[in-house]
């Protein structure tokens, strides 16, 4: 798993137009992270001119970090982070969470896992941490 990037002077603008010449054409990028990543204007041209392949974002540069609209394009996919959070939604990806926090502690592989292999990555940084203490 990659971390996502955070929003800072060094990162704003990462991927411009360079970054996405460097890119094969037809790229699909994707990006959760934050807004100020991404260059709109070379974004929105690549886009244009077919060198993107796509583009999916649940983030944007607007203070509310919804995705711009300036990127509205046919092969575009927004997504407003939190639009799914109501609080029936909330309620049970917080019993999720805690069912898969339990199973980490207890040593059990959590239902669920997309990616088992790095399952015991935070397992590992509890136990290094002091968090949890782990028999020999």
């Amino acid at each position: 798993m990659l971390p996502l990037a955070a929003a800072t002077a060094s990162t704003e603008k990462l991927i411009d137009a360079t970054a996405l010449n460097l890119m094969r054409p037809g790229t699909m990028l994707v990006n959760v992270s934050r807004g100020e990543l991404l260059d709109e204007a070379a974004v929105a041209a690549a886009l244009d001119s077919g060198r993107l392949g796509g583009l999916a974002m649940d983030v944007g540069q607007a203070p509310d970090q919804r995705p711009s609209p300036a990127l509205a394009r046919p092969r575009c996919d927004r997504h407003t982070a939190s639009g799914w959070a109501d609080a029936g939604k909330c309620r049970r990806a917080g019993h999720q969470f805690g069912r898969a926090g339990s199973a980490i502690l207890a040593g059990i592989m959590p239902p669920q896992v997309v990616n088992p292999e790095q399952a015991g990555r935070l397992r590992a940084w509890w136990r290094d941490h002091h968090f949890i203490e782990e028999s020999s």
